[in-house]
């Protein structure tokens, strides 16, 4: 009887994007290395200015990155889900966070401290690798986000936003595609540059267009045209 190359049957980040390329063997050396961490909606996980511990894994909720300017006002960055990552800067580059972290829901969040992380980026190519990739993709939808505000309307700001989940976490059904929206419509609002109110007046015109059918957090896309760039 073969015996399992793993005894951890319970690894936080299998299929995580960045630790789904590597071998059991290596996953499980690093799941040694992890400390788990559970947050209550609202609580702050990290704080703009703060050094970070290390790498944090998002295994279970949503994560909140904001910026707060010096007037008080909240601008959220993105939402994280299951396997994003975050605490990049402090990992690299030994500099204070530029944004705070919030749990939006109840969220589990799995931590490799910095030092065991930056030697397993050292004696793990596979994982160097992906992690740069990790890297590029976040500045890739960092200036993709910052264009689409500046180019467009609060509609497109919308429909672009919808169709980025849909592409990303969206569930195909004989409908259309559903999608679940990773926080309240003011949270998301505050990523788009818009009221709440403004937005819930573009979310009815897409629903009386035909075009998306809201269900509370769920989304329904009922048009493929809504996916186009």
């Amino acid at each position: 009887m073969a015996v399992p190359v793993c005894p951890y049957q319970d690894i936080c980040f299998r299929k995580a994007p960045l630790f789904a390329g590597l071998s059991e063997a290596d996953q499980c050396r690093i799941h040694q290395l992890v400390r788990q961490r559970r947050y209550r909606p609202g609580e702050v996980i990290l704080r703009e200015g703060e050094t970070g511990e290390g790498l944090y894994i998002v295994r279970r909720g949503t994560v909140k990155l904001y910026r707060t300017s010096r007037d008080g006002k909240e601008q959220v960055v993105a939402f994280l889900r299951y396997g994003d990552v975050f605490g990049e800067p402090s990992l690299l580059l030994d500099e204070p966070l530029g944004v705070s972290a919030e749990a939006v829901e109840p969220t589990t969040i799995c931590l490799i401290p910095k030092r065991d992380f930056t030697a397993l980026l050292q004696t793990t190519p596979t994982l160097a690798f992906e992690f740069a990739r990790v890297l590029a993709r976040r500045v890739e939808a960092t200036v993709g986000v910052i264009g689409h505000l500046g180019r467009h309307d609060a509609r497109e700001r919308l429909r672009g936003y919808l169709a980025s989940l849909a592409r990303g976490t969206g569930r195909r059904t004989a409908e259309g595609i559903e999608i679940t929206l990773p926080a309240s419509r003011a949270e998301i609002g505050k990523l788009l540059g818009i009221t709440p109110e403004t937005l819930s007046r573009r979310m009815v015109e897409l629903e009386k267009e035909g075009l998306v059918r809201p269900r509370g957090r769920r989304v329904l896309l009922l048009a493929e045209e809504l996916l186009e760039e």
